[in-house]
C-alpha cells in the first residue's frame, strides 16, 4: 500500500531529512540505530532527490 501527498519543493530538504532519519531526534523511540546499516532503498537515487 502506498501514501500519496503534495508537498512543495519548500518541503522536499526536511522530508529528505526525516525520511533518511539523518537526525539524532526520532519521534519513534523504537529505532535501532545500530541496524541502520542495513536499510537499503528500492530505486537509485539521481542526486538529492
Amino acid at each position: 500500500m502506498a501514501h500519496v501527498q503534495k508537498f512543495t519543493k519548500g518541503n522536499m530538504q526536511g522530508l529528505s531529512i526525516h525520511l533518511d532519519r539523518k537526525t539524532e531526534n526520532h519521534s519513534n523511540k523504537n529505532i535501532d540505530t545500530e541496524r541502520t546499516h542495513l536499510n537499503y532503498d528500492l530505486c537509485e537515487k539521481d542526486g538529492d532527490t
